[in-house]
């Protein structure tokens, strides 16, 4: 969970990417780790940054492209 806390904080403050302004490989990362997160006692979209990053992330053409072809269904 202090992970989760971590990378929550720093999307407040400097967000809404991991980088800032514009995506980039590492927030792709960031959403499959929050994936892998979804059977954990606390998951990491219940911080509502993290949520909100997933959210915006998943929206990406190039997100539902590779849900696509991997046959991937959303975690929720």
């Amino acid at each position: 969970e202090h992970a989760w806390q971590h990378v929550a904080t720093h999307l407040q403050a400097h967000g809404p990417y991991l980088l800032g302004a514009a995506p980039c490989v590492a927030d792709y990362m960031l959403v499959m780790l929050m994936r892998w997160s979804r059977n954990m006692p606390r998951p990491s979209d219940t911080w509502p940054a993290l949520k909100a990053h997933a959210t915006a992330m998943k929206a990406r053409p190039a997100f539902a492209e590779v849900y696509r072809r991997e046959g991937i269904t959303d975690w929720r």
